[in-house]
């Protein structure tokens, strides 16, 4: 087990909030090789709750990146100490977020 420190927690946030960011995108558009999954699950889910849970996500995302944007803020600068890496394999944006509803 290992210490936590400022820096390595503001990373792991960042990570959950492009997670969400991710999922957010995912509910909300599709892509090339996805073609009508928007289109079924708003068949699926009434138009309400799959606004509520894109709103949700949106708004978790958001707050993990505010916290993200704090802590790395305030974390103390060390001259030799370079943030950990991030995890392999998290998600990569599928689109510009200010330009989803």
């Amino acid at each position: 087990m290992r210490d936590v420190n400022r820096e390595y927690l503001a990373a792991r946030l960042k990570e959950l909030s492009e997670w969400a960011d991710y999922i957010h995108l995912s509910l909300s558009m599709d892509r090339p090789f996805e073609r009508g999954k928007v289109g079924l699950l708003e068949s699926l889910v009434p138009t309400v709750d799959l606004e509520q849970l894109r709103f949700d996500v949106r708004s978790v995302g958001y707050r993990l990146s505010n916290l993200s944007v704090n802590l790395s803020a305030t974390a103390p600068k060390s001259a030799d100490a370079a943030p950990p890496p991030l995890v392999a394999g998290g998600p990569a944006p599928l689109a510009d977020p200010a330009r989803v509803p």
